[in-house]
């Protein structure tokens, strides 16, 4: 359902209609899906959108393939920005906000011509 409404949202008529506009996901619960993965064993692929992942039940390459799977869905040639987090990780969510304050400040100056 993530997929698709992320496909639904970034392929619309509205963000066709906004040049230059930049995509920023979060991935929350990595510290689920981790658990999910690497202590109960349960594989990705019990996931229909994810029955082709041929990887391993690691963290990292199973998000690793989980963001390719959202990158695909975008059609066009707009920056994706996404962060894996865990909300109640203030710290974690602190700094990613941050992050992303600074990309968007960037990319504003950069359309201003001011960089």
């Amino acid at each position: 359902e993530a997929l698709a409404l992320f496909e639904q949202v970034a392929c619309s008529d509205e963000m066709k209609n906004i040049r230059d506009c930049s995509l920023i996901l979060f991935l929350n619960k990595k510290d689920v899906f981790k658990e999910k993965l690497e202590v109960e064993k349960i594989p990705l692929t019990v996931c229909p959108a994810f029955k082709d992942y041929k990887g391993k039940a690691k963290y990292d390459e199973a998000l690793d393939y989980v963001i390719k799977q959202f990158q695909k869905r975008v059609k066009t040639n707009r920056d994706v920005f996404i962060y894996d987090v865990c909300a109640v990780d203030t710290e974690n969510v602190i700094r990613i906000f941050n992050s992303v304050k600074k990309t968007i400040l960037r990319s504003a100056l950069d359309y201003a011509g001011l960089q």
